[in-house]
């Protein structure tokens, strides 16, 4: 019955694609093949990020429906976007076995409003994902392993140079999952869906090494136009 009703309900209403609107298909095949074939790889804070596609309004309108509404194929797109980035840094770095995948944090007003934490969860469906044909390459922790300062402002509206001082020891580690490990012998894969000015990723980079901890590189599923210019 469900099928049928699915079936009436999309030749009254047509599926259209999330990215460019094209009618009969949530993600179309052209779309498709932007997030899987987009990946460009730029150095922030000396490391490596690979990021899937170019941050613009179409990509950001997939974003905000990922993360605010929970848009499955949304999401779709996001994780899209994080496995050509995964896939591209493979190819510049090696990244050794049972790498931590950690996620950026979100502030808490913001987890709270959404329901839980977008990128924990994400980050969680991706290693899965992943172990498909990777084994068990990535390893994501049973807790998010970094916090946000709740002194954070919000980061839209603020031009570059103020998301740094925002962003300045924003980042807490919480290291309770890692007690019983040597600190100096992790190694952390850190993961974003969008990458603008830096300044969190960065932030999230200093606190992790203060504590000892190795930063391999960063993946994302998309980054400004002027971080993809960066080689």
């Amino acid at each position: 019955m469900s099928r049928f009703i699915n079936a009436i309900r999309t030749l009254v209403y047509p599926a259209s694609c999330i990215m460019c609107g094209n009618l009969n298909s949530e993600l179309c095949l052209d779309c498709n093949s932007i997030w899987r074939n987009s990946s460009k790889n730029f150095r922030l804070a000396n490391h490596i990020v690979a990021a899937g596609l170019t941050y613009n309004e179409r990509v950001a309108r997939v974003v905000l429906s990922a993360k605010e509404d929970n848009g499955k194929f949304a999401k779709k797109c996001i994780l899209l976007g994080l496995d050509a980035a995964y896939q591209n840094l493979r190819g510049s770095i090696t990244i050794p076995a049972s790498t931590f995948l950690i996620s950026i944090p979100s502030a808490n007003a913001a987890n709270r409003r959404r329901g839980g934490n977008y990128l924990f969860d994400l980050s969680k469906t991706f290693a899965k994902d992943s172990k498909k044909y990777l084994g068990n390459m990535l390893t994501v922790p049973k807790k998010p392993m970094l916090t946000q300062s709740p002194h954070v402002k919000d980061q839209s509206g603020l031009s570059a140079l103020e998301r740094e001082f925002n962003m300045e020891s924003a980042i807490n580690v919480d290291l309770s999952y890692f007690d019983h490990l040597n600190l100096s012998k992790i190694s952390v894969l850190l993961m974003d869906d969008v990458v603008t000015s830096g300044a969190t990723l960065k932030s999230a980079i200093s606190a992790l090494e203060a504590s000892k901890i190795t930063v391999i590189g960063a993946i994302a599923a998309c980054a400004s136009q002027r971080q993809m210019r960066i080689p």
